[in-house]
C-alpha cells in the first residue's frame, strides 16, 4: 500500500521537490532528456528515411515503431528514473548511465513488459472505443480538422456527444498517463514482478485520482497561458528578425524552443520520481537533502 496519505498539496510538493532536483542537476537530466526527446523522435525519423530506400508497407512502419517505441524506450525511460534516484542519493551520476538498463536483463525485460500492458490498454480502453463509438461522424469531422487552410475563421461543427466523448477519453487517458509513469517507475527501482508493478502503478492513480485531477487542471491551464505567451513573443520576435534573414529567425528561436521542452520533459519524469517516492518508494537514509519545499496548507482528501 502507499505508504504516505496524498493530499490535494502534495503534488504541488512533488512540483517543487522535482525542481530543486533538477535545478542541482541541470547538466545531467538536460542531457538526459535530450537523449530521451530523440529516441522518442527516432521511429518518425527512420520512417521517412526508411520510405525513400523501401516499399511504404505497413510491416516497414510497424518494425521501426516496435524496435524504439516499444522495445528501446521503456528501457532508457527506467535509465532516467535511475538518474533522478541517484541523484538524489547524493551519486556522481552521468547521462551515460541513462542507458545502463539496457545492460540488466530482467529490469530491461520488466519495462519492456509493463509499457506493454500500459499500450494494450490505452489502444483498448481509450483509442478503440473512441473511434468505434465516434464512428463515421467523427471521422468526417476530423478530417474536416484536417483539411483547413492556415488562416481559417470558422472550425467545423463538432458532432453531437463528440464533446462528452473525448472528455471521457481524455480522463481515461490521463488516469492511464499516471499510472505508467508510476509503474514504470516502480519497474524501475524495484524488483517487482510486471504485474504487480502495473497493479501498483493503478492503485497509487486511482485511490489518489482527485488530487492528480486537481492538479493536472490548473497546470495545464498555466502551461496553455506560458506556451501562448511565449508564443506570441516568438512570433514577435520572428517578424522582427526575417526582415535581416528568415534563417536568423531559426537559429534564434529554435534553441529557445528545444531548451523549453527538453525542460519539460525532464520536469515530467523528476515529478513522477517524487510521486514514486512518497507513494512506493522506501525512506533511504542515504538521500542527499533538497531545498525545503515551498510552504503549503495540507487538505487531507
Amino acid at each position: 500500500m502507499p505508504r504516505s496519505k496524498v493530499s490535494l498539496s502534495t503534488p504541488y510538493r512533488w512540483l517543487s521537490e522535482a525542481w530543486a532536483l533538477c535545478r542541482a542537476n541541470l547538466a545531467l537530466f538536460l542531457v538526459a532528456a535530450s537523449a530521451m526527446l530523440l529516441i522518442a523522435l527516432l521511429p518518425a525519423l527512420l520512417q521517412q528515411v526508411a520510405a525513400t530506400v523501401l516499399p511504404r508497407t505497413l510491416f516497414v512502419q510497424v518494425g521501426i515503431y516496435v524496435l524504439f517505441s516499444l522495445l528501446l524506450l521503456p528501457p532508457v525511460t527506467g535509465g532516467f528514473y535511475r538518474l533522478a534516484h541517484g541523484a538524489q542519493r547524493g551519486l556522481p551520476m552521468q547521462p551515460r548511465q541513462l542507458f545502463d538498463v539496457l545492460a540488466d536483463g530482467p529490469s530491461a525485460r520488466r519495462l519492456v513488459l509493463v509499457n506493454l500492458v500500459f499500450f494494450f490498454l490505452m489502444l483498448l480502453g481509450v483509442l478503440m472505443p473512441v473511434a468505434a463509438i465516434g464512428g463515421e461522424p467523427l471521422a468526417d469531422w476530423l478530417r474536416a480538422l484536417a483539411a483547413l487552410q492556415p488562416g481559417a475563421k470558422v472550425l467545423p461543427a463538432m458532432p453531437e456527444g463528440v464533446g462528452a466523448l473525448f472528455a471521457g477519453a481524455l480522463l481515461a487517458g490521463v488516469l492511464l498517463s499516471t499510472a505508467r509513469a508510476l509503474a514504470m517507475a516502480q519497474a524501475s527501482l524495484s524488483a517487482v514482478s510486471p504485474l504487480r508493478a502495473v497493479a501498483d502503478g493503478f492503485r497509487v492513480a486511482l485511490s489518489n485520482a482527485g488530487a492528480f485531477l486537481l492538479f493536472y487542471v490548473p497546470v495545464a491551464v498555466l502551461a496553455l497561458f506560458g506556451f501562448m505567451a511565449l508564443a506570441l513573443v516568438a512570433v514577435l520576435i520572428g517578424a522582427v528578425l526575417s526582415l535581416v534573414s528568415s534563417a536568423l529567425t531559426y537559429l534564434l528561436i529554435m534553441p529557445v524552443v528545444l531548451v523549453v521542452a527538453l525542460a519539460y520533459y525532464a520536469m515530467v519524469f523528476n515529478f513522477f520520481y517524487r510521486a514514486w517516492r512518497d507513494t512506493l518508494g522506501e525512506d533511504d537514509p542515504t538521500d542527499a537533502p533538497l531545498p525545503p519545499p515551498l510552504p503549503s496548507h495540507e487538505i487531507e482528501v
